[in-house]
């Protein structure tokens, strides 16, 4: 029983998480970009405490496998190497965003006791990165000057004609990688009925939407990227993976992915 609380807990505060740190709170602009406020505390305290239950959860439940002790090892990797950065303080301070959400993903992940645990988890992370989606397009879409006066002020004074989805806000290409990953995240459940996969497309639709009005190339980079890596994934233990033709076929398909991939990125 404490162990259901302490999960439900933690999937709670991993909500929070992604909230507070991949969505739109409140806008900052010149001097002020670089120094603490609430906000910042407020990440980091979440942060430290969805660390500690995942620590906890880790204690009782064992401490997970190979992608545990792999996050661990780059963990440690990325405190030695921003030791001799420029930045130590930004650094250290992400570190600590990173690290509490990767410990609280591994004990939520260690402490699921079947596969439809974890499906529960990964729709949690799912509905929480659309109703952010969803929310930050209605803010710059509609209400951008509500909520982004100074950002607009600004944009007018440099004369900025162009303007990408979620600047001013968290950022373009965060906005548009949220989206990426939630659009292929939502194919991990299989529609029932018409109705329900009506909805399902409606929220892609809103996802690649997102992706394409921040213009960002990363996260059409990780669109194309998910087109190799989602079905390989699903037909890997498919006999059918060893037929000739697919083994002539997923070359090809990866080389015309680098090429698409190079034009994006000179283009």
């Amino acid at each position: 029983m404490f162990n259901d609380r302490l999960r439900i807990t933690g999937m709670f505060i991993l909500s929070v998480i992604l909230v507070l740190t991949g969505s739109f709170v409140r806008a900052r602009i010149g001097d002020d970009v670089d120094t603490a406020d609430w906000l910042i505390f407020t990440q980091v305290g979440f942060c430290v405490l969805g660390g500690f239950v995942g620590l906890l959860l880790m204690k009782r439940c064992g401490a997970g496998g190979f992608g545990t002790r792999a996050f661990i090892a780059y963990m440690l990797g990325v405190i030695v190497s921003g030791a001799f950065s420029a930045y130590v303080r930004f650094v250290f301070g992400y570190w600590l965003l990173l690290a509490g959400t990767g410990l609280l993903l591994a004990g939520l992940v260690s402490s699921s006791p079947s596969p439809e645990s974890l499906g529960r988890l990964e729709k949690l992370i799912l509905l929480t990165l659309a109703a952010m989606l969803l929310k930050d397009t209605i803010i710059d879409v509609f209400l951008r000057d509500v909520f982004l006066q100074e950002v607009v002020l600004r944009e007018d004074y440099a004369g900025e004609e162009l303007h990408r989805l979620g600047t001013g806000m968290t950022s373009a290409n965060s906005m548009a990688m949220s989206a990426a990953l939630a659009f292929w995240m939502s194919f991990g459940r299989r529609s029932k009925g018409f109705a329900h996969a009506s909805w399902h497309w409606l929220w892609r639709g809103l996802f690649i939407a997102v992706i394409l009005l921040a213009r960002s190339r990363v996260a059409l980079i990780g669109i194309l990227a998910g087109s190799i890596l989602s079905p390989w994934f699903a037909w890997r233990p498919s006999p059918a993976m060893n037929s000739h033709t697919l083994r002539l076929a997923i070359p090809c398909f990866i080389g015309s992915i680098a090429i698409a991939t190079a034009l994006a990125w000179v283009m």
